[in-house]
């Protein structure tokens, strides 16, 4: 009889477990929304980064005066 009573006390705390499991689920799968709208939305604009540079690199000056970047 006292394995029965046991075995059902296990049976409610695994259910309020699967309960609280699932609501964590729920909570994570907001946060996570949240976190992948941000990001498609900076992945979305359009990039500002690609202006023109001056390239990197060292300038020599060859004998005839003439300049040349050296990577």
């Amino acid at each position: 009889m006292r394995a029965f009573v046991l075995m059902r006390q296990m049976v409610i705390g695994y259910e309020e477990l699967r309960q609280r499991i699932e609501q964590l689920e729920i909570s994570t799968d907001v946060q996570f929304a949240e976190v992948y709208r941000a990001l498609t939305e900076l992945l979305s604009k359009k990039d500002d980064g690609n202006k023109s540079r001056r390239p990197i690199g060292y300038l020599v000056y060859n004998q005839d005066n003439n300049i040349s970047r050296v990577p």
